[in-house]
């Protein structure tokens, strides 16, 4: 975190860089924050509207929805996710939704943008560059992609908006 920066701003998200070293050095699978083997809809139904009212008062909800949207209607198009249009399976999907992702990890404060339009595009870009790295079979796709993310902005931040 302290190490890894350009001119004193952070280039990555520290829990996921983090995360990514530990899960190569240890082998572990990237599902820890999906709650798998647990009552996931009843943390989605009970954490989702702190999450939201955090991101709200941040100011990053157009980080966090703009990915939601985008990863939902890539998880649809691309055939991730196939079911019947039945009400029931739409609020499943949706309670599914990487919530802890989008509003913890891809809406991190020092790593994602502020300005209103670089928000939406950061989050829509994190959500395709997960789908691409999926379509390549690339492990733990859900932090590359935001490290990725992180680096372009970095870059952007940096060599395009400081000059103005």
């Amino acid at each position: 975190k302290f190490f890894i920066r350009i001119k004193n701003l952070h280039i990555f998200n520290p829990a996921t860089f983090g995360l990514i070293i530990s899960l190569f050095a240890f082998d572990f699978g990237d599902v820890w924050w999906a709650a798998v083997g647990f009552p996931f809809m009843g943390y989605t139904i009970v954490l989702t509207p702190l999450l939201v009212i955090a991101n709200f008062k941040a100011l990053k909800l157009r980080v966090a929805l703009p990915f939601l949207v985008t990863f939902a209607l890539a998880s649809y198009v691309s055939g991730l996710v196939t079911f019947p249009l039945t009400d029931q399976n739409i609020v499943n999907f949706i309670l599914s939704l990487p919530f802890f992702y989008a509003f913890i990890m891809v809406s991190e404060p020092k790593t994602s943008p502020y300005i209103y339009r670089q928000q939406i595009v950061f989050g829509v870009l994190v959500a395709l560059l997960f789908f691409a790295l999926l379509f390549y079979n690339v492990r733990f796709s859900f932090f590359i992609a935001l490290l990725i993310g992180n680096l372009a902005y970095a870059l952007y931040r940096n060599f395009f908006t400081r000059k103005q």
